[in-house]
Formats: C-alpha cells, structure tokens, sequence
C-alpha cells in the first residue's frame, strides 16, 4: 500500500458552503449554525483508492473568503497540491468571482495544479441563479472539472474529492514517467 499526503485548498466567496463541504465530506454532516472561517481551518482524511493500491491523506485547508484575509493569501495557498474553487448556484457575485480566485490561485501557487470548479447548494432549487450550463461552460473555459454540490445532502461530495485525489495521483504519475 502506498500513502500520499497532499495539501488541498478549498477557496472561493464569503458564505458559499466552503466549510459546509469541508464538513460533509470529513466527518459526513452538516452543521446548521454557521460560523465564518477566519483565516485557515485545516482538516485532514484519509481516502483509499483501492484500485491504485493508495491512501491519499488529503490535508484541506478551508480558507476563508473575507476580503481581509487575501492579503495573506501567499501564505495559505503556498505548497498547495490541488485546489476546489467553490461557488453558490444561488448567489450570483459568487459565481462571477470564480475566474478572481482562479487567478488570485495561479498568481499565488506559481502553476497549474489539479482543481475542480464546484457549484454548492443544489438543494436550493427555487433559488438557483446560475444554470449547470453556465457552470459547466466556466470549468471549460478554465480548462479544470466542474461538479454541482450539497453540502447539505452530501450529493456529490465524495465525488468531487475522489475526482479531486484521482487528478492528484495522476500527476504524481506524470511527474515519476
């Protein structure tokens, strides 16, 4: 068996479910009472891939979306290995500030690394203002995968980080050939 441990950042908007996600997919439950990140939250979990004979120990920062936290962004980005951008299906800003953090990524990490684009709280029906369409059409433009969430539910949750770890472990590939 072989066991990686990686750095994964989850970044995107104020209040868009980035811990909620976080949440859901360590400890498989979703906390009502929301409570803002500030600055960094870091979990970890272990996802075994049995197929490739690998743990992957994804080490998830959650980084919190406040403007006043960007200017330490070198920081909390630095030495990540793949990255979730998260945004709300219900909260257009947060939608449109997706392409902000790709970049504000690419400035601060210096590559491209495996990322999933992921659009959060598709329990939220009635409220949706950004199709599937529109977030499928964003990921291409950015070139990375695109998911839709619920933290809520747990729809999808898993999925995106066994995506994320299957992006991971091929580069690591790619990298020893």
């Amino acid at each position: 068996m072989i066991k990686i441990k990686k750095k994964v950042i989850i970044i995107g908007s104020y209040m868009v479910g980035k811990t909620a996600v976080l949440n859901s997919f360590v400890h498989h439950k979703f906390i009502h009472d929301y409570k803002s990140t500030m600055g960094v939250n870091i979990m970890a979990k272990e996802y075994l891939f049995e197929d490739l004979d690998t743990e992957l120990t994804f080490v998830i920062w959650d980084i919190g979306g406040q403007n006043l936290f960007q200017n330490m962004a070198k920081r909390f980005y630095g030495k990540a290995e793949a990255a979730l951008i998260v945004y709300d299906i219900t909260r257009r800003n947060t939608f449109d500030a997706v392409k902000e953090w790709f970049s504000r990524l690419m400035v601060n990490v210096g590559h491209k690394i495996p990322m999933i684009l992921v659009g959060n709280k598709v329990d939220l029906t009635e409220q949706r203002m950004i199709t599937k369409s529109e977030g499928e059409k964003l990921a291409q433009e950015l070139r990375i995968e695109f998911l839709e969430t619920s933290a809520k539910t747990g729809e999808n949750i898993d999925l995106a980080f066994k995506n994320l770890g299957k992006k991971i472990l091929m580069t690591i590939s790619q990298i020893q050939k």
